[in-house]
């Protein structure tokens, strides 16, 4: 769970209509997110989502969850705290179905919130605010406003499991806003509008957060964006923007703050003339999705590991530009990208507009961006073009994301809808199942699927690697077994002898088998096709070292890692074979040395690498 506060020296500059609009841009992305209301002077982020009318006051919240420890009565269960925002599905109600109907466990994307406390109606929530006494919650002896704050953090982490924490905070320079800003947050937002008054704040809380570190139970500095919001679309007589975000710097005056790194928040007409609900999705993407974004880029930089389907050679890129080259008669330009967006804009949000956006957005690799406008056009749609949209979402969760469990939503959706759709379907569902370990049913697809499609030596492959998979997990096998494994091998590979995953996965195959030899021989026919596979040469080295050939193994170890320094493991398998040699567990990182140098010289060039 990563914690994001958002901070506003002063109000009227968009702080808490950002905190919603950003959580429902990461809801539609399938992620869950959390909202804590901290500014208990003036709560409204309920407001942000519904009507007073729909708002339900006697729900507890903030205020009385700090009553509740104070008197030695903290709740077990913090879910009774939070309200869920529910997204109303207009039209067919096809994004409703596709959450509801197959897999609701498996869709993971929320968003509830914390209100400053019940009775926000009446006076009832203002006599309880004014019963918490601040100084001595946080200044006795006991500081027991921490352990208060830190113990809602981890029943919010473990109890609901959010992926965010969003936090609306107190503005001003108080007590609890500085709560809010230093002690509790991964990220910092700091929202300002373009005068004097939010310049002098927003400094002084910057220059705070980062003087606070040791106050923080983690001890690690919040990341801080910088956003300038309320900033109008640049006409002919205005400063051009370029010229507001140099003078905003400027006038700021914080350390290691460039004019790239400053956010902007245009205004928009049509919030301002509704702000009852969060409900312009366009609003979301086109005014905060580079905030958005930025909050959310470690969570998309997923760890540079090999996913589990690595073996299968699939461009999803090659797939949207066939896409588009059907949409265009086969000449397709930069400009009509900017006519689809165009479209959706300043036209409407009509289905084929909003999918043939995604398709663009994904051709120029911005998946996420993709997965929106995808969501946007699953809420009016008839069954074969929601099967249409469904598929493309579910390969861009699958090979682009890998989000198992999603693409298995979008799969099996239009498998209940339209089984026939397309027999590619059967590929990618098949692919899904295997990743998700349903070995079983990943099987009678891949079957199904080659029954018309037997020339596809990506689905005998994929085939293979199955049925080794349930050998694997039986952990026993007839020469029988053994046949199917290597005819559905043999089979790939009279179709595609180029292809060194076919050479790659037979080679463990074998290596399980304990037949090092034609392993050894994979290993090698794979690198003389591909010598910078990586895999390749880790496969080798394993086959060396379960040989207990430790010095061939080093060296393919080595240059497995040098192909690839982030796979995990080519690097904990060379710990291992050092663990067997006795030699310095020494990983060259600079240039080696001559014999003439000092060994000085030498140690600056080494790591050690304690084991």
């Amino acid at each position: 769970m990563k914690t994001v506060a958002f901070y506003s020296y002063k109000g009227g500059v968009g702080r808490t209509l950002s905190v919603a609009h950003t959580a429902r841009y990461l809801e539609r992305l399938n992620l869950k997110v959390c909202i804590l209301d901290m500014d208990l002077e003036a709560p409204g982020v309920l407001f942000k989502f519904n009507k007073a009318k729909d708002i339900d006051f006697a729900k507890p919240g903030l205020v009385d969850y700090i009553i509740s420890c104070k008197e030695d009565k903290p709740p077990k269960s913090i879910s009774d705290y939070f309200l869920t925002i529910e997204e109303k599905v207009e039209g067919n109600q096809a994004l409703k179905r596709l959450v509801e109907k197959e897999k609701p466990h498996s869709w993971r994307g929320y968003v509830k919130i914390m209100s400053a406390g019940a009775g926000l109606n009446n006076l009832s929530y203002w006599h309880n605010l004014s019963r918490i006494n601040w100084d001595e919650l946080f200044f006795s002896e006991s500081q027991e406003g921490l352990f208060i704050f830190e113990n809602l953090k981890h029943q919010i982490k473990e109890e609901l499991e959010p992926d965010y924490l969003f936090i609306d905070s107190r503005t001003g320079v108080t007590l609890l806003s500085k709560l809010c800003v230093s002690v509790l947050p991964d990220t910092v937002v700091l929202l300002s509008v373009n005068n004097e008054e939010n310049f002098y704040g927003t400094r002084l809380m910057y220059n705070h957060i980062f003087s606070s570190v040791e106050y923080k139970v983690n001890e690690r500095k919040s990341d801080v964006f910088c956003v300038l919001s309320r900033i109008p679309a640049a006409g002919k007589e205005d400063k051009s923007l370029t010229d507001i975000i140099s003078s905003f710097v400027q006038k700021l005056d914080v350390p290691n703050l460039a004019n790239s790194d400053v956010i902007v928040i245009h205004s928009d007409r049509n919030i301002e003339r509704d702000e009852n609900s969060v409900k312009h999705k366009l609003s979301e993407k086109y005014l905060y999705h580079e905030l958005a974004e930025k909050i959310i880029a470690d969570q998309m930089q997923r760890e540079k590991q090999t996913p589990k389907y690595f073996f299968i050679d699939y461009d999803v890129k090659k797939e949207v530009e066939n896409m588009l080259k059907k949409i265009y008669n086969d000449n397709f330009s930069p400009s009509d990208y900017n006519d689809a967006k165009n479209r959706v804009v300043y036209e409407n949000m009509a289905y084929e507009n909003l999918y043939n956006l995604a398709i663009w957005e994904r051709f120029y690799d911005k998946p996420i961006d993709s997965v929106f406008y995808l969501y946007n056009a699953l809420d009016s749609l008839s069954d074969d073009t929601e099967c249409n949209v469904c598929h493309l979402l579910g390969m861009i969760f699958l090979y682009d994301l890998s989000s198992y469990y999603e693409a298995e939503v979008c799969f099996c959706q239009i498998f209940n809808l339209m089984p026939s759709h397309n027999s590619r379907l059967l590929y990618d569902l098949a692919v899904t199942l295997y990743c998700l370990e349903k070995l079983d049913e990943a099987l009678k697809h891949v079957d199904n699927y080659l029954e018309d499609n037997s020339a596809d030596y990506r689905a005998h492959l994929l085939k293979a690697n199955i049925l080794f998979d349930v050998l694997y997990e039986k952990d026993s096998y007839t020469d029988t077994d053994v046949e199917k494994i290597l005819g559905s091998f043999v089979d790939a590979g009279k179709l595609n002898d180029r292809c060194t995953h076919i050479y790659n996965c037979r080679g463990i195959f074998y290596r399980y088998l304990k037949r090092y030899s034609e392993a050894y021989n994979d290993f090698a026919k794979g690198i003389e096709i591909e010598p910078e596979n990586f895999l390749l040469h880790y496969g080798k080295a394993f086959t060396y070292y379960e040989q207990e050939l430790y010095t061939d193994a080093l060296d393919e170890c080595d240059t497995a890692i040098k192909l690839n320094s982030e796979y995990k493991l080519a690097t904990n398998l060379r710990l291992d074979i050092l663990t067997k040699i006795d030699e310095p567990k020494l990983f060259i990182v600079g240039n080696k040395k001559s014999d003439n140098d000092s060994s000085n010289e030498q140690e600056k060039e080494l790591s050690v690498i304690d084991g």
